[in-house]
């Protein structure tokens, strides 16, 4: 009767660890789809680099006072550099071009092609090696892209004939830089 009350609690803890991620990504996605809702009902009245600015300047100010509390930060001078250039790709150019695409194209259409990243993230990290490309993983990000280019079309034949407008290009832009700041900030996300 012990052995089974036991088993149970594994059996709940492994449960609960395998529901944390998606949890985790579920709430992501909601949380990334109202931004571009909102960013697209604010981008009109103002620029992007401003909602950009705004939008990380109050996050600044909610998480700033977290850091002594949570972690001592010392970084080795070598890796100056390369954090500095990653926190200008994702905290720089990526919220620009979400918002300054949102002048662009509608709120959905930005939001299709910005659910490409993880696809993006999965190429570039097979080709700088972090990521092993598999069979699966590959058909998984042919049908991602199929499925993000029809919703974003309408059907496969319209996408002959895909019209690709400034904000689509911009929004193409924060994917991949996304990617990018995936990829290369993992060695210095576990380092530090």
């Amino acid at each position: 009767m012990e052995l089974a009350g036991e088993v149970e609690k594994v059996r709940e803890s492994a449960c609960g660890q395998a529901a944390f991620p998606i949890l985790s990504s579920a709430i992501a996605s909601i949380l990334t789809g109202t931004a571009l809702v909102v960013t697209r009902y604010i981008v009109p009245q103002t620029d992007g680099l401003t909602v950009a600015t705004l939008r990380y300047l109050l996050a600044t100010g909610c998480l700033l006072f977290l850091v002594p509390i949570c972690h001592r930060l010392i970084v080795d001078k070598r890796d100056l550099p390369p954090i500095i250039a990653l926190g200008v790709l994702y905290f720089g150019l990526f919220p620009w071009c979400i918002s300054a695409a949102m002048q662009y194209t509608t709120a959905s259409e930005g939001a299709i092609i910005l659910a490409s990243t993880p696809a993006v993230t999965l190429l570039l990290g097979g080709l700088n090696g972090s990521e092993s490309l598999t069979l699966p993983k590959g058909l998984g990000v042919v049908c991602a892209a199929l499925g993000a280019a029809v919703a974003y079309k309408g059907t496969v034949l319209d996408l002959a004939t895909a019209d690709v407008s400034f904000g689509t290009a911009l929004m193409a832009l924060a994917a991949v830089s996304g990617a990018i700041y995936a990829v290369y900030s993992k060695p210095y996300v576990i380092k530090y």
